[in-house]
């Protein structure tokens, strides 16, 4: 989807992400007009992620103040165990959870808990190629409706929002440098309107999703 006009933006609420990724559980149509890459965003460091990803409306120039989002698996630390690894690319960092997360509700007559959306930090000991600090949104269903998927491969697929807290626009020592702080929950002026802002399933239906999905790292694109 092309901008037609200025001041677009792709900014869902909460539970509508929670519908997205529903959708995908289901091997529905996301109906998202494209903007919700599905990638791992635990294989590479998150600056390769968010070139991977696609820019949410606006005057984009690198600004990573704007979140991305992404549909991604977790990776168990075994079979056996119910911990997930956060460790990111080949060991050289970490995805860090900041809090126990934050409930989402639905928006039907009778809501009701969907998920939570919890935080997450990057955590690296190492020069981090890039300005600023990373930082996710992570996006999972509870127990209560992750058990109507028992016989689904995607049970552990979430959505992620990533975005850093700062803004360099420029490396040279004789630009001055331009720091923006956004709130993660600020709303900006005008949303692209899909279907997931008119309809949403009900989260006591029951779905069915056996096939899997591979993943297949998206090639970064460089615009002329």
């Amino acid at each position: 989807m092309e901008f037609e006009k200025e001041g677009y933006r792709f900014l869902p609420r909460d539970s509508e992400l929670f519908t997205y990724l529903l959708r995908f559980i289901a091997q529905k149509d996301l109906c998202d007009n494209g903007f919700i890459t599905e990638c791992d965003v635990y294989k590479q460091e998150p600056w390769l992620t968010f070139g991977y990803g696609r820019h949410c409306g606006g005057e984009d120039d690198g600004d990573t103040n704007i979140f991305r989002y992404f549909i991604s698996p977790r990776h168990k630390k075994n079979k056996n165990n119910k911990r997930f690894c956060r460790v990111v690319g080949k060991n050289i960092g970490t995805w860090k959870q900041q809090d126990k997360g934050k409930w989402v509700r639905s928006k039907q007559s009778k809501p009701l808990n969907m998920g939570r959306k919890k935080s997450l930090n990057y955590d690296t000991k190492m020069c981090c190629p890039d300005d600023g600090k990373w930082l996710m949104k992570e996006y999972v269903f509870c127990e209560s409706i992750l058990k109507k998927f028992k016989n689904s491969n995607f049970r552990d697929y979430c959505i992620y929002a990533l975005k850093t807290k700062f803004i360099n626009r420029s490396r040279s020592s004789n630009v001055s440098k331009t720091v923006v702080n956004f709130s993660d929950e600020q709303k900006l002026d005008t949303e692209v309107i899909s279907g997931v802002n008119s309809v949403e399933p009900r989260m006591d239906q029951e779905y069915k999703a056996i096939t899997p999905i591979n993943i297949v790292a998206p090639v970064l694109q460089i615009q002329e």
